[in-house]
């Protein structure tokens, strides 16, 4: 029995090399504890195969039967059947995966064929007497490969923070250096900032503090998720334009000059907190900070790399893909996070924390970024915040699914689908708008708490320059779409915008702006010319104009705003394919589709519109393993 075992773990483990060989190409953090399990994992599988061999046995001679050899046998040919996908085209592989009866039934045909043909050419063949060290010895190597990769990775941030945090050797001149602060509200809509639901302030104390800024009525995304949304914020230029356009786990590549290298150019110190880890420094979006704290996101055990590296490993795919994959990562998931979500004050306790380490001098000008993941799923905030704002709707089904971020949104896909069938659920819907803005109470407080944080440290005066908005919106119901990543309507890229702070008056402004406008709005307030500033799609939000063209845009989703008119297309083959115009004046909840109205502006930007087609519409980024991007809610965005 154990020599069977042995011999069976044996021709099993080319799965796990293979599957640490393709760890290459990504980030590798928790990719050892990941082959542990596989290993364990791997033993539970051979019990059982003990017992399907003796159910195979029909299809093997008589005299070849019960033999040891035979363990091996059936490991290879699972190996062999598990890894063959692999060959398959890009494309093909994944939608094998994604059908969960073919992968059942490629599986149970190859091993009816394999495992005979494994037994004849391996069973008359003498076995080796020590099995026993010849496993030990491939699964020492296979771990301690792990290791030095997860090591290497390791390594390699190290390096990217050092190169980051370098001081400049030659401080550039400007005629002004004002303090900059910026502020993302993650997934914060349009309808929030100074604005009321149901006759409850969403941000009592934000709302006081901007009593003076400068309000935009029309700000939008650069795209619909975090990392294009912030990419546009930090280079002045659109995803297409940086790389950030294609779905899945993008990164900023280091060619492209950001908002922080900028400033410490010019002698700024610069620093981050983020609570999002699609933003985490490991992407790029480090680059030029001094200091960038993802530790909230990034924990030294990392639950979630570890349930990402695990459930897309070949073995679990073989075992009910994408399904079982699914419930892997999950799992792991909810032990990443448990109770400890990146909560705002927890956010802002940690920026105050990296300010005072850095002892910032007076007269130093700085640039602070903070990421808040709120208001965001799992819509979970304090209970007695959530017991003020009224009037307090009950969802017996999605709330008891409310902190699993997987079940919720499966939920919120049969709100969909009923309504969709002709039901009424405005009770359901009432309920999620009202724990979306629950969050936004405890967000509050939260940057109130950095804010006062910033006055207490003498950081915070009028030589502050002060931008507070959004990487992108949310549906909630509207259009019947939910969560964030699937629309170019406004629910998703129109966003927030406030500015402070030196030169900005209290004004409310109508013409439509841009996150890729930040860049240029810094160098205005630095006084520089403009021949001086980095390149960029932005204009200063203190020079809006009226007439200029908007993006916004992530994957095949393509779109552009000029005045109140809107184009939205799907970036297919290499060719815009137009499905919707709007006319936000006349129409600007987006009830009314005019592509194919004739209309003559209409026609007109189908004919000429600012935009081409970009080659990275259709791509899904893959190779990094240490987040789980179904379990955030974006399973549109994974590669099974």
């Amino acid at each position: 029995m154990r020599q069977r075992l042995t011999l069976f773990l044996i021709g099993f483990m080319p799965i796990l090399f293979v599957d640490l060989a393709l760890s290459l190409y990504g980030v590798q953090a928790g990719i050892t504890i990941a082959s542990a399990l596989m290993l364990l994992f791997g033993l539970v599988v051979a019990l059982f195969f003990q017992l399907l061999e003796k159910a195979l046995r029909v299809l093997i001679p008589e005299d070849l039967r019960g033999k040891p050899a035979n363990g091996l046998a059936m490991g290879l040919a699972m190996s062999i059947a598990i890894l063959a996908p692999h060959l398959l085209p890009d494309k093909a592989e994944v939608q094998f995966y994604n059908h969960f009866r073919w992968v059942l039934g490629y599986h149970a045909i190859s091993l009816l064929i394999l495992y005979p043909i494994m037994v004849r050419v391996i069973s008359r063949r003498t076995m080796p007497k020590r099995s026993g060290l010849i496993l030990a010895v491939l699964v020492v190597v296979q771990l301690l490969s792990g290791v030095v990769i997860e090591l290497r990775e390791l390594s390699q941030a190290s390096a990217r923070t050092s190169v980051a945090s370098a001081a400049p050797d030659v401080i550039l001149e400007a005629p002004s250096r004002p303090n900059v602060l910026l502020l993302v509200l993650d997934t914060l809509r349009f309808d929030t900032l100074h604005q009321t639901w149901q006759g409850q302030q969403h941000f009592p104390a934000l709302d006081a503090y901007t009593e003076n800024a400068a309000f935009f009525e029309r700000g939008y995304a650069g795209c619909n998720v975090t990392p294009g949304g912030h990419t546009t914020l930090f280079t002045g230029m659109y995803p297409s334009e940086t790389g950030t356009l294609p779905r899945g786990l993008v990164s900023l590549d280091e060619r492209y000059l950001t908002v922080a290298e900028f400033l410490r150019s010019y002698g700024y110190r610069t620093a981050a907190t983020v609570s999002n880890a699609r933003v985490s420094g490991r992407f790029g979006y480090e680059q030029g900070f001094e200091v960038y704290d993802d530790s909230l996101v990034n924990p030294k055990i990392n639950f979630s790399a570890i349930g990402e590296r695990f459930g897309s490993s070949s073995l679990i795919k073989f075992f009910g893909a994408p399904y079982s994959r699914k419930l892997v990562r999950s799992a792991f998931v909810q032990l990443s996070w448990g109770s400890a979500l990146p909560t705002a004050d927890k956010t802002s306790a940690r920026a105050l924390e990296v300010v005072n380490k850095m002892d910032i001098g007076e007269g130093e000008p700085w640039f602070l970024f903070l990421n808040y993941i709120d208001p965001h799923t799992p819509f979970v905030t304090r209970a007695d915040l959530a017991e003020a704002f009224g009037p307090n709707y009950v969802s017996e089904r999605l709330e008891s699914v409310r902190r699993s971020i997987p079940k919720f949104h499966l939920g919120l896909q049969g709100l969909k689908a009923a309504i969709k069938a002709g039901e009424l659920r405005e009770n359901e819907l009432l309920w999620l708008q009202e724990v979306y803005r629950e969050q936004c109470l405890e967000l509050d407080e939260g940057v109130d708490q950095l804010l006062q944080g910033l006055r207490a440290n003498g950081m915070l005066d009028d030589n502050t320059l002060v931008l507070i908005t959004s990487d992108h919106g949310e549906h909630l119901g509207e259009h019947n779409a939910y969560n964030h990543g699937s629309t170019l309507l406004d629910e998703e890229v129109r966003v927030p915008f406030l500015l402070m702070g030196p030169g900005i008056e209290k004004s409310v402004i109508e013409i439509p702006v841009s996150g890729a406008d930040f860049l240029s709005t810094v160098c205005y307030a630095m006084g520089l010319d403009p021949n001086d500033w980095p390149e960029s799609s932005g204009i200063p939000l203190q020079l809006p104009q009226a007439d200029r063209f908007i993006r916004f845009e992530h994957g095949e989703l393509r779109g552009f705003l000029q005045g109140h008119y809107k184009m939205i297309a799907h970036d297919i083959d290499g060719a815009l394919e137009w499905v919707a115009a709007y006319d936000l004046v006349n129409d600007p909840k987006e009830l009314h589709n005019q592509v194919f109205s004739g209309l003559e502006w209409v026609e007109n930007y189908k004919a000429n519109p600012p935009i081409e087609s970009s080659d990275g519409a259709h791509i899904i980024q893959t190779g990094d393993d240490s987040l789980d991007l179904g379990a955030l809610g974006y399973a549109d965005e994974v590669k099974h």
